[in-house]
Protein backbone atom coordinates (compact mmCIF):
# COMPACT_ATOMS: atom_id res chain seq x y z
CA UNK A 1 0.00 0.00 0.00
CA UNK A 2 1.26 3.86 0.26
CA UNK A 3 3.96 4.42 2.49
CA UNK A 4 2.29 6.91 4.90
CA UNK A 5 5.39 8.28 6.24
CA UNK A 6 6.12 10.80 3.05
CA UNK A 7 2.41 11.56 2.52
CA UNK A 8 2.04 12.32 6.29
CA UNK A 9 4.99 14.67 6.49
CA UNK A 10 4.79 16.14 3.10
CA UNK A 11 0.73 16.24 2.45
CA UNK A 12 0.70 20.17 1.95
CA UNK A 13 3.78 19.89 0.04
CA UNK A 14 2.27 17.14 -2.27
CA UNK A 15 -0.94 19.43 -2.48
CA UNK A 16 0.70 22.31 -3.62
CA UNK A 17 2.13 20.29 -6.65
CA UNK A 18 -0.98 20.50 -8.22
CA UNK A 19 -0.80 24.49 -8.08
CA UNK A 20 3.20 24.68 -9.33
CA UNK A 21 1.72 22.37 -12.22
CA UNK A 22 -1.32 23.40 -12.95
CA UNK A 23 -1.40 22.79 -16.75
CA UNK A 24 -0.23 19.25 -16.35
CA UNK A 25 -3.11 19.00 -13.38
CA UNK A 26 -6.05 20.60 -15.94
CA UNK A 27 -4.84 17.92 -18.46
CA UNK A 28 -5.65 15.20 -16.45
CA UNK A 29 -8.36 16.38 -15.04
CA UNK A 30 -10.20 17.56 -18.29
CA UNK A 31 -9.25 13.73 -19.42
CA UNK A 32 -11.01 11.80 -16.54
CA UNK A 33 -13.79 14.03 -16.23
CA UNK A 34 -14.36 13.38 -19.95
CA UNK A 35 -14.17 9.40 -18.70
CA UNK A 36 -16.35 9.76 -15.27
CA UNK A 37 -20.30 9.81 -14.95
CA UNK A 38 -21.60 12.46 -13.92
CA UNK A 39 -24.37 10.77 -12.33
CA UNK A 40 -24.90 8.10 -9.68
CA UNK A 41 -22.89 7.23 -6.47
CA UNK A 42 -19.39 7.27 -6.53
CA UNK A 43 -16.48 7.21 -4.73
CA UNK A 44 -12.24 7.78 -4.93
CA UNK A 45 -9.90 5.13 -4.08
CA UNK A 46 -7.02 7.01 -2.79
CA UNK A 47 -8.57 10.13 -2.58
CA UNK A 48 -5.62 11.95 -1.18
CA UNK A 49 -6.02 15.74 -0.66
CA UNK A 50 -9.20 15.52 -2.77
CA UNK A 51 -8.17 17.65 -6.36
CA UNK A 52 -10.30 15.40 -8.60
CA UNK A 53 -12.93 14.32 -6.31
CA UNK A 54 -13.74 17.81 -5.37
CA UNK A 55 -13.75 18.65 -9.34
CA UNK A 56 -15.70 15.48 -10.21
CA UNK A 57 -18.50 16.03 -7.36
CA UNK A 58 -17.22 12.54 -5.78
CA UNK A 59 -18.72 12.68 -2.41
CA UNK A 60 -16.16 10.06 -0.88
CA UNK A 61 -12.87 9.24 -0.60
CA UNK A 62 -10.38 6.40 0.60
CA UNK A 63 -7.04 6.84 1.61
CA UNK A 64 -4.00 5.84 3.90
CA UNK A 65 -2.90 9.19 4.52
CA UNK A 66 -4.62 11.04 7.63
CA UNK A 67 -2.92 14.53 6.74
CA UNK A 68 -4.15 13.84 3.39
CA UNK A 69 -7.59 12.62 4.10
CA UNK A 70 -7.07 15.99 6.58
CA UNK A 71 -7.14 18.47 3.56
CA UNK A 72 -9.80 16.14 1.61
CA UNK A 73 -11.96 16.67 4.18
CA UNK A 74 -11.99 20.86 4.17
CA UNK A 75 -12.66 20.11 0.27
CA UNK A 76 -16.04 18.82 1.25
CA UNK A 77 -15.22 15.05 0.71
CA UNK A 78 -15.85 12.48 3.39
CA UNK A 79 -13.25 10.32 4.04
CA UNK A 80 -12.62 6.52 4.69
CA UNK A 81 -9.25 5.19 6.51
CA UNK A 82 -8.80 1.91 4.30
CA UNK A 83 -6.66 -0.17 2.08
CA UNK A 84 -7.64 -0.23 -1.66
CA UNK A 85 -7.66 -4.40 -0.97
CA UNK A 86 -10.07 -4.55 2.01
CA UNK A 87 -12.69 -1.84 1.49
CA UNK A 88 -15.26 -1.33 4.59
CA UNK A 89 -18.63 -1.07 2.01
CA UNK A 90 -21.26 -3.52 0.89
CA UNK A 91 -21.19 -5.36 -2.24
CA UNK A 92 -22.71 -3.28 -5.16
CA UNK A 93 -23.03 -0.13 -2.74
CA UNK A 94 -21.04 2.10 -5.57
CA UNK A 95 -22.05 3.54 -9.49
CA UNK A 96 -18.68 4.72 -9.91
CA UNK A 97 -15.14 4.00 -8.72
CA UNK A 98 -11.91 6.50 -9.45
CA UNK A 99 -8.68 5.78 -9.04
CA UNK A 100 -6.24 8.22 -10.25
CA UNK A 101 -2.05 7.89 -9.33
CA UNK A 102 -2.89 4.82 -7.03
CA UNK A 103 -2.74 1.71 -8.53
CA UNK A 104 1.10 2.48 -8.78
CA UNK A 105 0.94 2.64 -4.97
CA UNK A 106 -0.54 -0.67 -4.04
CA UNK A 107 1.23 -3.78 -3.18
CA UNK A 108 -1.47 -5.88 -5.20
CA UNK A 109 -3.38 -4.28 -7.78
CA UNK A 110 -5.70 -6.96 -8.81
CA UNK A 111 -6.95 -7.48 -5.07
CA UNK A 112 -7.95 -4.10 -5.16
CA UNK A 113 -9.34 -4.10 -8.35
CA UNK A 114 -11.33 -7.00 -7.57
CA UNK A 115 -12.43 -4.89 -4.59
CA UNK A 116 -13.64 -2.01 -6.78
CA UNK A 117 -15.50 -4.63 -9.11
CA UNK A 118 -17.33 -6.15 -5.74
CA UNK A 119 -18.41 -2.75 -4.34
CA UNK A 120 -19.85 -1.41 -7.69
CA UNK A 121 -23.06 -2.09 -8.86
CA UNK A 122 -23.84 -4.16 -12.13
CA UNK A 123 -22.92 -1.86 -14.80
CA UNK A 124 -21.30 0.36 -12.59
CA UNK A 125 -18.02 2.57 -13.89
CA UNK A 126 -14.53 2.35 -12.97
CA UNK A 127 -12.23 4.78 -14.28
CA UNK A 128 -8.28 4.50 -13.57
CA UNK A 129 -5.60 7.06 -14.38
CA UNK A 130 -2.34 6.39 -13.85
CA UNK A 131 1.27 7.44 -15.89
CA UNK A 132 2.45 4.78 -18.20
CA UNK A 133 5.35 3.89 -17.47
CA UNK A 134 6.80 3.35 -20.60
CA UNK A 135 6.42 7.07 -21.67
CA UNK A 136 7.85 10.03 -21.73
CA UNK A 137 7.46 10.96 -18.24
CA UNK A 138 7.02 7.62 -16.81
CA UNK A 139 10.86 6.85 -17.73
CA UNK A 140 11.72 9.69 -16.26
CA UNK A 141 9.88 9.04 -12.70
CA UNK A 142 11.40 5.62 -12.69
CA UNK A 143 14.93 6.79 -13.35
CA UNK A 144 14.62 9.27 -10.57
CA UNK A 145 12.18 7.53 -8.38
CA UNK A 146 14.68 6.73 -5.55
CA UNK A 147 15.43 10.75 -5.43
CA UNK A 148 11.34 11.18 -5.16
CA UNK A 149 9.93 10.90 -1.66
CA UNK A 150 6.53 10.19 -2.85
CA UNK A 151 7.75 7.47 -5.90
CA UNK A 152 10.45 5.97 -4.30
CA UNK A 153 8.10 2.80 -3.48
CA UNK A 154 6.16 2.73 -6.26
CA UNK A 155 4.84 0.54 -9.42
CA UNK A 156 4.81 1.49 -12.11
CA UNK A 157 2.59 0.05 -14.79
CA UNK A 158 2.10 0.41 -19.29
CA UNK A 159 -1.41 0.62 -20.32
CA UNK A 160 -1.44 -2.81 -21.40
CA UNK A 161 -0.75 -4.30 -17.33
CA UNK A 162 -3.47 -2.28 -16.77
CA UNK A 163 -5.73 -3.31 -19.32
CA UNK A 164 -5.18 -6.93 -18.52
CA UNK A 165 -5.64 -6.65 -14.46
CA UNK A 166 -8.79 -4.92 -15.02
CA UNK A 167 -9.73 -7.67 -17.67
CA UNK A 168 -8.53 -10.31 -14.82
CA UNK A 169 -10.93 -8.20 -12.25
CA UNK A 170 -13.70 -9.09 -14.83
CA UNK A 171 -14.00 -5.54 -15.97
CA UNK A 172 -14.98 -4.69 -19.07
CA UNK A 173 -12.87 -2.03 -21.20
CA UNK A 174 -14.91 0.63 -22.85
CA UNK A 175 -12.38 3.64 -23.69
CA UNK A 176 -8.66 4.56 -23.62
CA UNK A 177 -7.70 7.50 -23.18
CA UNK A 178 -3.96 10.20 -23.53
CA UNK A 179 -2.63 13.30 -22.74
CA UNK A 180 0.45 14.68 -21.56
CA UNK A 181 3.00 14.52 -24.80
CA UNK A 182 6.35 16.21 -23.47
CA UNK A 183 8.27 16.26 -19.85
CA UNK A 184 6.46 17.52 -16.75
CA UNK A 185 8.13 20.66 -16.99
CA UNK A 186 8.06 22.04 -20.12
CA UNK A 187 4.23 21.95 -20.36
CA UNK A 188 3.12 25.35 -20.32
CA UNK A 189 -0.52 24.61 -22.15
CA UNK A 190 -3.16 22.42 -21.80
CA UNK A 191 -2.67 19.39 -23.69
CA UNK A 192 -4.94 17.48 -26.37
CA UNK A 193 -6.94 14.54 -25.15
CA UNK A 194 -6.69 11.43 -27.69
CA UNK A 195 -8.48 8.16 -27.65
CA UNK A 196 -5.77 5.06 -27.19
CA UNK A 197 -2.72 4.95 -25.37
CA UNK A 198 0.49 4.88 -27.63
CA UNK A 199 1.32 8.77 -27.16
CA UNK A 200 0.51 10.12 -24.06
CA UNK A 201 2.05 9.68 -20.83
CA UNK A 202 -0.88 9.83 -18.73
CA UNK A 203 -3.71 7.22 -19.30
CA UNK A 204 -7.25 7.02 -18.28
CA UNK A 205 -9.34 3.90 -18.75
CA UNK A 206 -13.00 3.47 -18.44
CA UNK A 207 -14.05 0.44 -17.35
CA UNK A 208 -17.50 -1.70 -17.00
CA UNK A 209 -18.51 -4.24 -14.46
CA UNK A 210 -20.89 -6.44 -16.34
CA UNK A 211 -22.68 -10.04 -14.60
Amino acid sequence: MIEQSPFEEHAKEYDNWFEKNHNTYLSELLLISGLFPASGKGIEIGVGTGRFAQFLKIKEGVDISKKMMEIAEKRGIKTHFAHADSLPFKDNSYNNVLMVTTICFVKDPLAALKEAYRILANNGVIVVGFVDKDSLIGKNYQKKKYQNKFYKNATFYNSNEIVSLLERANFKIQKIKQTLYDKSENITELQEIKDGHADGSFIGIKAIKTC
